[in-house]
């Protein structure tokens, strides 16, 4: 699929190789609004979420550092998770 490109749905930018990544997904789900809020409150102030729905095969982001803590909920599917030094 080519970035950035616009698509009538989520499904069919999914259909073509394309990843979905959804910001402050928080603000669409009621449970993870609360579960940010309950983060927010115990461990770390401005806790948010991101969704990233991408095909079997593909790839949302190649290999970099965050710039914060992160914790990545696997929903669906398999991975294989990398975890290094800071590049």
């Amino acid at each position: 699929g080519a970035s950035d490109a616009a698509y009538p749905s989520a499904a069919s930018a999914l259909l073509d190789g394309s990843s979905v990544i959804v910001n402050h997904y928080d603000v669409l789900s009621s449970g993870l609004r609360s579960t940010c809020e309950s983060v927010s409150e115990l461990l770390v102030p401005g806790c948010y979420s991101q969704l990233y729905a991408t095909p079997p095969g593909c790839r949302a982001v190649g290999r970099h550092n965050d710039d914060r803590d992160v914790l990545v909920l696997q929903a669906w599917g398999s991975k294989r998770w990398e975890v290094s030094p800071p590049l």
